[in-house]
């Protein structure tokens, strides 16, 4: 069994079809349906269920598509080795909303004036997508405000967050340094779409003090909510490091939630049987260089 042959099992589990996966690799469809049955006829197994115009994973196909895609990482890890050795190299990066539009350019500033020759490639995306990208050997490393639980990852704290409550300047809490979880009830909340991190977070705080929520606006878009807050439309519940430049420059307040833990921690993930390169320590190291995060941002 080569590694070609199972790219071509992969790419055969990923279509359900294996005319699609020849198209993908840009093959025969007999070249695909040989490299199957090889593996099949030598190994006295059946990798897929035969049903009307469609491939379906047996038992069996799935287990080895576990050992084939971890096969396949290891084999991207060591050509990124080779083009590291060489001069050449990206480092493939995730990051959720949260991370992306609050310190990632930062961190790749930094990458930049430090490794000068490294490339580097961001990929936006949520903490679900991220994770199975990692998984799937698609991307080097992760940078994230939600839980990671699966074993096949290294998940690490690398920066201090926490949630804070927004409002326009001539809302009535902008008179005031904090407010309760109860003086929320009724007003007009402007949230992270249903699923983010950020919002799982705050809703689970209001739901353990018995809080009815009056959510009124939802985006996954940060600007959406920010210009929304400044147009008095609602308050919003964001990450601090995301608003601290508006609060700085007078756009927004900025409130304490004083009767709830809404404290985090910024993550970074990769899989636990990825070659870590130099490059990618250094990048590490970067990351939990908290000089980088526009220094204290207490309020």
């Amino acid at each position: 069994m080569t590694l070609r042959s199972l790219q071509i099992f992969l790419a055969i589990a990923e279509y359900g079809n294996m005319t699609k996966a020849a198209e993908k690799l840009f093959i025969s469809q007999p070249s695909v349906s040989l490299a199957v049955s090889e593996i099949e006829k030598t190994y006295n197994v059946v990798l897929f269920e035969r049903l009307p115009g469609k491939l379906r994973l047996t038992p069996t196909g799935e287990r080895l598509k576990s050992y084939a895609q971890r096969m396949m990482s290891i084999e991207r890890d060591m050509e990124q080795f080779l083009s590291q050795e060489g001069s050449s190299y990206c480092v493939r990066l995730g990051a959720t909303i949260t991370v992306g539009s609050s310190v990632i350019s930062p961190i790749i500033a930094r990458m930049r004036t430090e490794m000068p020759k490294v490339n580097y490639h961001v990929s936006i995306e949520t903490t679900r997508v991220l994770e199975e990208m990692l998984l799937n050997g698609e991307l080097d490393i992760a940078l994230v405000e939600g839980e990671m639980k699966n074993p096949s990852l290294e998940v690490k704290d690398f920066l201090d967050d926490k949630l804070v409550l927004i409002c326009a300047n001539d809302h009535p809490f902008a008179r005031r340094e904090g407010v309760t979880l109860e003086e929320l009830s009724g007003v007009p909340l402007i949230l992270r779409e249903q699923g983010s991190g950020t919002r799982e977070q705050f809703e689970r705080a209001a739901r353990s003090k018995g809080i009815d929520t009056l959510i009124r606006f939802s985006s996954v878009s940060y600007g959406a909510i920010i210009d929304a807050v400044e147009n008095g439309l609602g308050v919003g519940v964001i990450s601090e490091r995301l608003v601290h430049k508006y609060y700085v420059s007078g756009r927004l307040h900025i409130c304490e939630l004083e009767d709830a833990d809404l404290s985090r921690k910024f993550r970074l993930a990769y899989r636990r049987d990825r070659y870590i390169t130099d490059i990618l320590n250094a990048f590490i190291r970067i990351c939990r260089d908290t000089d980088l995060m526009n220094g204290d941002l207490t309020i």
